[in-house]
């Protein structure tokens, strides 16, 4: 039995290794420092959207799930996916979420640009800045 283990933790070392080579190639592909996960981009739009609605990065990627963290943070979310074509899972690993978080943000922005009256306005806004500070600090994306 304790060979088997052996076997399986040396094999589990060997697919971790091989993971994260796979992805400091592609941050490197992507310009990307190897020690940085979260894409220049959807940093910029993290604080774009925490400053709109007078928060911090810290608190809005917190664990918190009061509607006055989570409405921002998916907001953010639903931007990072209209702007940068980024996957749920890039933009969920920069927001501490999974994707099915990230799937369920733009769900729900998406719902709320159907139901709220002025939504729409604000979100649109919101967009317009982000879209201006992307091209200001990463023309590229």
């Amino acid at each position: 039995m304790s060979t088997a283990l052996a076997n399986l933790e040396r094999a589990y070392a060997a697919f971790t290794a091989a993971a994260e080579a796979v992805r400091a190639e592609i941050r490197a592909e992507a310009g990307q420092p190897a020690d940085s996960p979260t894409p220049p981009a959807v940093r910029t739009i993290q604080a774009v959207v925490a400053a709109h609605y007078g928060l911090t990065v810290p608190q809005m990627l917190g664990a918190t799930r009061r509607n006055e963290i989570t409405g921002p943070r998916q907001i953010s979310m639903a931007i990072c996916r209209d702007e940068t074509g980024y996957t749920a899972g890039l933009i969920g690993r920069a927001h501490r979420r999974d994707h099915g978080t990230v799937l369920h943000a733009c769900r729900a922005v998406a719902n709320r640009c159907e139901t709220e009256l002025g939504f729409v306005a604000n979100y649109s806004a919101l967009q317009a800045k982000v879209a201006q500070a992307i091209a200001q600090n990463h023309p590229h994306v």
